[in-house]
């Protein structure tokens, strides 16, 4: 029995342990027409939750990307397109929905794989280091600098720079960017010279970038030369039929070290489905592994 404290998806008969999964306690009751009408969405490509789930559908294999519904195909092609260019893309999509995955998908696809792929968090950036992080700085430039520091910029020569959370980005910073972005050279802090660089730039943010700048806390002419192709990425909820692939993935991974092929019954997928996974692909991992970490010979969340 599926209770509304959690989700119990079954593993098989002779192993079962129980966990209560706290966070979907009050995940919101969904009406049955609702459940059906959104679970229908692409259920032709939507795998049976009887049995093991594998995705057979053909699709590219973008990194760790995983879905067959029809966002999730769009997605695919944009990134086929854009992965052959080096244009500035901007992926826009709530926390864990997979930004970064997206944005290595598209380095990995293209020409330049072979190249580096420097992912930088902008917000976790320290504000006072955060140019000389970017762009670098010589020998002498501040106190402590007592040798020269390459930036992110020039160890992305070649590849692949992605700035994630670049609306956290100051507006100090943002002219900076801009003019990187427009000259293609860097000046290292306390550097008299520039240095030519040939950088592919992919930025991302969780925020709504387009009212941010309306609101005058992130440059007008940035968001634009950032702009240049947009890729959104849909949140779990809007792709609910994707959900029986990414646990059996997520379950596959960890039955490596069990030595099992966990299943999962149609009830319990259907409790998973009702949840609204507000912290998307990441919270459905992240309950998926809380689930196998607290069970010594299987796994059941209830």
């Amino acid at each position: 029995m599926l209770g509304r404290r959690g989700v119990r998806p079954r593993l098989n008969q002779q192993q079962e342990c129980q966990v209560t999964g706290s966070h979907l306690r009050q995940a919101p009751a969904m009406p049955k027409e609702r459940f059906d009408k959104e679970s229908s969405d692409n259920s032709k490509n939507a795998p049976s939750t009887h049995h093991e789930v594998r995705d057979e559908s053909p699709r590219p294999r973008f990194e760790a990307l995983i879905g067959v519904s029809q966002k999730m195909q769009e997605v695919y092609k944009l990134i086929t397109k854009v992965s052959r260019h080096q244009y500035p893309v901007l992926i826009l999509g709530e926390s864990g929905t997979g930004k970064e995955l997206v944005a290595r998908s598209i380095h990995s696809s293209g020409p330049w794989r072979d190249k580096p792929f420097v992912p930088v968090d902008c917000s976790a950036l320290v504000p006072t280091l955060i140019e000389t992080e970017l762009f670098g700085h010589v020998k002498g430039a501040f106190t402590g600098a007592s040798q020269s520091k390459r930036g992110l910029f020039e160890s992305a020569e070649g590849g692949t720079l992605f700035l994630d959370e670049i609306g956290e980005m100051q507006l100090s910073l943002q002219s900076k960017l801009l003019r990187v972005l427009q000259e293609h050279e860097v000046k290292a802090v306390g550097a008299t010279e520039r240095k030519p660089i040939n950088v592919r730039v992919i930025a991302a943010t969780n925020r709504d970038i387009a009212t941010v700048t309306r609101s005058g806390a992130f440059r007008q002419d940035l968001y634009f030369r950032l702009n240049v192709i947009q890729i959104s990425l849909p949140p779990l909820r809007e792709r609910r039929s994707d959900i029986p692939l990414l646990v059996t993935a997520f379950l596959e991974t960890l039955s490596n070290e069990r030595n099992s092929a966990p299943t999962i019954s149609e009830e319990a997928m259907r409790r998973l489905m009702l949840y609204d996974w507000p912290g998307n692909v990441r919270e459905l991992e992240n309950a998926i592994h809380r689930a196998v970490a607290l069970c010594t010979s299987g796994v059941v969340v209830d």
